[in-house]
């Protein structure tokens, strides 16, 4: 990606600063605007609930709010902004400079699909929208370019003088592209497979006080075999793995499989030198990423982590209006294990582990509100849970009915 794809604050476009550096502000703004807030939802099919903010508000996603603070000069109109993620059905944005064709163009070239994708402009930037189902990283600030997938995204100034003209909607839906058959910028990949390693089994780099070590071998272990697929027989003592494309297995031999493991912790260090040095890299923890591997992998073999990834993988999704509590969430989890013959994990790790896998995995975060009837059904009262997310519907095969776990 060239220099020019870069998110550079200081080229401002000098004919609309200037309006925000002389227009006359008004000393009590409206925040409100509700025939432009309703136009906006119109345009995302309804299924959105935008705001009026003023670009510094901190409900705009982190990585953005540097961003939008270079535009805090003089007089700053209110802002409509788009929120995203669970709340809006899985609503995402790629944000960029619109006079950076490079990062556009690229994208799409990885992803043709992308073309179905809709095209806003805000200022100086462009904002390419559409929802991602399955597992999405939360929001990330790229070179050239910011996902978004948490908190709200800037639309269109509201500005007293001007018209305001909303596109008018294109009678084609969102598109809702599966993340995980999306392909990226090796920059952003690597930062994606990351995240979404560390969003299933925990950060592959540990911080200092952890102890262990700098690197997290359980972690880089469970991330290899879900990656790579590898198989370890215990009787023949080797590794080996399945080709799609033909259908059969391929033995691995040691020395690739260490190869492989050095790879991946070069890899971590490559992107965080700070928290891991390729000097703290040894050869004993290649040794010991090997022989977690060889238990992680071996046929038939799965344990409490597993039947928990599992279980938020296969049988939790987002839905617009639902949510869910811990408890009920808890009661199909055990319900998935016992009908997959997986091991349950102590209800301690499951309160434990839920909400951060929530968080990375629908970018939902925990809710202490959620109301519930009482024992006896005479009032409501607050338990915890998750907005924007349900129990996928399973076939009962018992008895060929359609229902949930719990």
């Amino acid at each position: 990606m060239n220099n020019s794809a870069a998110l550079d604050l200081n080229s401002a476009d000098a004919e609309m600063n200037s309006w925000y550096a002389t227009g006359t502000p008004d000393p009590k703004p409206k925040i409100e605007h509700p025939e432009l807030i309703s136009k906006v939802s119109t345009f995302f099919g309804g299924t959105v609930e935008p705001l009026a903010l003023q670009v510094d508000d901190e409900k705009f996603s982190k990585p953005l709010q540097k961003l939008l603070a270079h535009y805090k000069t003089g007089y700053s109109p209110d802002t409509i902004a788009v929120p995203c993620g669970f709340q809006s059905d899985g609503l995402c944005a790629i944000v960029f400079l619109t006079e950076s064709t490079a990062v556009l163009s690229q994208l799409i070239e990885l992803n043709p699909l992308l073309v179905s994708a809709v095209t806003t402009h805000w200022r100086q930037f462009s904002v390419l929208w559409f929802k991602a189902s399955g597992w999405r990283p939360m929001s990330l600030q790229m070179a050239g370019w910011v996902w978004v997938a948490d908190g709200y995204v800037p639309f269109e100034d509201v500005i007293p003088s001007k018209k305001q003209v909303i596109p008018a909607p294109s009678g084609q839906p969102i598109p809702t592209l599966v993340f995980d058959d999306l392909k990226w910028p090796q920059s952003a990949a690597k930062t994606f497979i990351l995240e979404k390693v560390q969003a299933y089994h925990g950060r592959l780099i540990l911080k200092p006080e952890s102890g262990g070590g700098a690197i997290n071998h359980s972690s880089a272990a469970h991330f290899l075999r879900e990656r790579d697929g590898y198989i370890y027989n215990q009787h023949t003592g080797g590794f080996s793995r399945m080709l799609p494309e033909e259908s059969k297995f391929e033995a691995i031999t040691e020395t690739r499989i260490k190869q492989v493991v050095t790879d991946l912790l070069y890899d971590l260090s490559a992107l965080n030198r700070q928290a891991l040095p390729v000097s703290k890299i040894k050869a004993c923890d290649v040794k010991v990423i090997i022989d977690l591997l060889r238990l992680y992998c071996a046929e038939k073999s799965e344990d409490e982590r597993t039947g928990l990834v599992r279980f938020v993988d296969e049988r939790v999704e987002t839905r617009h209006g639902a949510d869910i509590t811990i408890d009920e969430m808890h009661g199909g989890y055990i319900s998935y294990c016992q009908a997959n013959k997986l091991q349950v994990c102590p209800r301690s790790m499951f309160l434990k582990e839920i909400p951060s896998m929530i968080r990375r995995r629908f970018s939902a975060l925990k809710s202490h509100s959620l109301k519930r009837p009482t024992a006896d059904g005479e009032k409501l009262t607050a338990r915890n849970g998750f907005f924007g997310l349900a129990m996928k519907q399973v076939r009962d095969d018992k008895d060929g009915r359609d229902g949930n776990d719990g």
